[in-house]
């Protein structure tokens, strides 16, 4: 009867030791230290935006909260007036990102976010985006991620 137990108990082991594992490691890789090459970086296109706008989730689910996104941007890139539900902080890693309150995305208009530099949008906040050059900025929200058009292609919603 013991061999039989003991049998038992070896078998369930061996059979579910690689899902625990694997568990493991899963819950070892969220809190290990993690670096990621640009060339590694997994781009995928905005919908609604032009062609070669991308994003990359960084950190966190978008569809959840909090949530860390990089964005990528061509030069002369406009996103019309728009706003988001999350509290936002946007940090421009390259390139020139201009941020504007109302009216249409124009150079000259809004106020210029050079690399290095960032923006704290409050939660629905009706802004709009325009790129000088090609920029690459992070933004990290409180909320899930959205995007509430305003207007879009010059119809204001």
């Amino acid at each position: 009867m013991k061999v039989l137990a003991v049998a038992s108990i070896l078998a369930v082991s061996v059979f579910a030791a690689p899902f625990i594992v694997q568990e493991r490691g899963r819950e070892k890789q969220d809190k290990d230290l993690m670096v990621v090459e640009p060339s590694m970086i997994k781009w995928e296109q905005i919908e609604g935006l032009p062609d070669g706008c991308m994003s990359s989730n960084l950190a966190g689910d978008s569809k959840s909260a909090p949530f860390v996104s990089m964005f990528k941007l061509p030069r002369g890139t406009r996103v019309p007036l728009h706003y988001h539900s999350a509290n936002r902080i946007v940090t421009v890693m390259s390139g020139t990102l201009v941020l504007g309150r109302e009216g249409k995305p124009e150079e000259g208009t809004g106020m210029e976010i050079p690399a290095g530099g960032y923006a704290r949008v409050p939660a629905k906040s009706p802004h709009w985006n325009f790129v000088k050059e090609d920029t690459v900025f992070i933004v990290s929200g409180d909320k899930p991620k959205d995007l509430h058009w305003l207007e879009k292609e010059g119809e204001k919603k």
